[in-house]
């Protein structure tokens, strides 16, 4: 322990000094200190509880959960070891836990704001979202100027589609706290949703005053400078943020421009980086298409040629499947949102459906993978980066898409997957002609028509047909009118690590 110039300092005087050390940044002393004090002192809660947050700030996660517990057990009653413990758990994506551990929290002390936040936060990480806005609305009565818990507010509200509300809350959270980076960066996200991109911009360009990581929100402000028109900025945000869509984005604007030369100079310093990008494999094919030169990507030069359709309605399994997937549905097991951009008088289910374990779910997930190994052994044959880097580990992610009369749904692709499909629970029978059907195509996401004679291809689906096609590939649902929903479960296989 640290001596005085005459005398042993008492227990008090080391944990002031441990605790001025580390408020001063000091880690790794303070660390020591607190170590020292506890050979003196093993049972000192309030030490154990310091040394928790310590090791919460160092990244020693496991560790503090320790602490934590050691402070718990020697005083019972201590809130703040378990609001922090709380906090721990939540780092470490065991959001369960950390909700129960908050709830001690604030049954040891329910005045207390950051108890709720904490509570409300967790909450949101289980998609429990309808019980954390209430939190979160209990915290802001006993802190009404709490700059974090209006910015996660805002952020449960954006999850829910709410894109209003959240615009407001962000704006609550930087009324209060000005330099508050996240929450800049959170406004600006929901303002590209609403079509306001001018203030989106300006809210992205603010974030970047105060947040120290800033590739992320010079991705949002190359997106917005690309949503404008002003492609030549773009180009240069999308290279300086080195993003996951980074590649794709700088792509699709020097293809907008026409420039050829920097587009292949771009697609060649890319291909010695990843020949497996999905959205530049897909940029390149349309280009090339429209530039008439060979595509250089070698992912998968002719996805149409790819689409595989197979009707499970033809086996037990598949007809078993079909009809206890409805059933889960119209149970309910899910929550739904309305349109998010892309689609027109439709709703989806909210996440992957598959972290939500239903023998309905296995069902779905075993007949998925059966078909999936029937596209590769169908294809194996292929040159092609899809088949030759076929990935080793792969996941699926799952969601509900229920469409009504009048709906439609935009060219789009799912690039973080591999290979993409959908199930088809109902397709109305009285639809007529090209109505509700799946159209491919080498053009989407905006990017300009020189020649309209591109691959595509309309598939008129069935109810229990099952689709697979290269995430690369745009793909659409054509506008029907019929009283009865198009009902259907998409899908991606994605790789892993």
């Amino acid at each position: 322990m640290p001596h005085g110039d005459e005398a042993e300092v008492t227990i008090e005087e080391a944990i002031d000094f441990g605790l001025k050390t580390h408020e001063d940044g000091d880690l790794g002393t303070a660390e020591s200190i607190y170590s020292q004090i506890l050979e003196v002192d093993p049972k000192n809660s309030t030490v154990y509880h310091l040394l928790g947050v310590l090791q919460i700030q160092t990244g020693k996660l496991l560790d503090s959960l320790s602490s934590f517990d050691y402070a718990i057990e020697y005083e019972p009653s201590m809130a703040e070891a378990y609001g922090n413990k709380g906090l721990a758990l939540q780092k470490l994506g065991r959001s369960a836990e950390a909700v129960e551990i908050f709830q001690e929290a604030i049954n040891h002390n329910p005045e207390i704001a950051d108890f709720y936040v904490g509570l409300g936060s967790a909450l949101d990480d289980e998609q429990r979202f309808d019980e954390a806005i209430k939190v979160f609305n209990k915290a802001l009565t006993l802190e009404p100027q709490h700059a974090d818990c209006y910015n996660n507010l805002g952020l449960v509200l954006h999850k829910l589609v709410e894109f209003d509300k959240a615009v407001l809350n962000f704006n609550k959270a930087l009324a209060i706290s000005p330099e508050f980076g996240e929450a800049h960066t959170n406004l600006g996200n929901s303002l590209m949703i609403l079509g306001r991109v001018e203030e989106a911009l300006s809210a992205f360009q603010t974030a970047t005053k105060y947040l120290p990581e800033t590739a992320r929100t010079q991705f949002n402000i190359g997106n917005a400078l690309q949503k404008l028109g002003r492609l030549a900025e773009a180009v240069e945000a999308f290279e300086q943020a080195k993003q996951r869509k980074s590649n794709y984005r700088v792509l699709h604007c020097l293809y907008s421009l026409n420039k050829k030369q920097a587009f292949t100079e771009k697609i060649n310093n890319v291909l010695k980086e990843d020949p497996t990008d999905r959205a530049v494999a897909a940029v390149s094919a349309f280009a090339s298409n429209q530039w008439q030169i060979d595509d250089p990507y070698p992912f998968c030069k002719n996805p149409i040629d790819l689409i595989y359709v197979s009707n499970v309605l033809n086996t037990k399994v598949g007809r078993e499947t079909i009809k206890a997937l409805k059933d889960y549905f119209q149970e309910g097991h899910y929550r739904e949102l309305p349109d998010q951009g892309h689609i027109s008088n439709g709703k989806t289910s909210l996440g992957n459906l598959f972290d939500k374990p239903h023998p309905s779910l296995a069902g779905l997930y075993a007949l998925i993978k059966k078909h999936v190994r029937a596209f590769v052994s169908k294809n194996s044959e292929l040159d092609a980066g899809i088949i030759t880097h076929w990935p080793e580990n792969w996941r699926l992610e799952a969601w509900y898409l229920k469409i009504s009369s009048g709906g439609q749904v935009e060219p789009h692709i799912h690039d973080p997957g591999w290979l993409s499909g959908t199930l088809y629970l109902n397709i109305p029978d009285r639809i007529t002609g090209n109505e509700g059907a799946i159209a491919f195509g080498l053009n989407g996401d905006q990017m300009p028509i020189i020649n309209n004679d591109y691959p595509s291809k309309i598939c008129r689906v069935r109810t229990g047909d099952l689709v697979l096609f290269p995430a690369s590939l745009f793909h659409s649902v054509l506008p029907f009118n019929d009283k009865e929903e198009r009902l259907c479960v998409a899908y991606d296989v994605i790789p892993t690590l």
